[in-house]
């Protein structure tokens, strides 16, 4: 696994995390899922190292920003997406909160991912 194009997607629906991750890989990315807060940050305590992470900011276990914090933690200069149905809610807190992360509305779809990844200057390494 090319840790150079690795990307974590965070998400607590199992089918909305696959089909991410399934677009992910049709852009040449290598993936993994966590479902929450839990595995995700036991991805980053293996040593995985990511060129991003998407984020669902509603996880079952705990916030996604509090996730975001963790994970930046390890690896500080982490791109993150938010991933979010909430996206206007997201994008009205962020300014309050401090860093503005860039944002995946849901639904969204192969090319709303890849506006993301291209505003962000991201693809994949070969």
């Amino acid at each position: 696994m090319s840790e150079q194009s690795l990307v974590l997607v965070v998400d607590d629906e199992p089918m909305i995390a696959e089909y991410l991750a399934q677009v992910l890989q049709d852009f040449g990315f290598t993936t993994t899922i966590a479902g929450d807060f839990k595995s995700a940050v036991e991805l980053m305590h293996k040593s995985l190292r990511f060129c991003a992470a998407f984020v669902d900011l509603g996880l079952t276990d705990r916030s996604g920003l509090e996730l975001i914090t963790e994970l930046q933690k390890t690896q500080p200069s982490l791109p993150v997406i938010l991933a979010t149905g909430y996206a206007q809610m997201a994008e009205n807190d962020q300014h309050e909160i401090g860093p503005v992360y860039p944002i995946l509305a849901k639904p969204y779809n192969a090319d709303s991912v890849k506006k993301v990844l291209d505003g962000i200057g991201l693809r994949a390494h070969s």
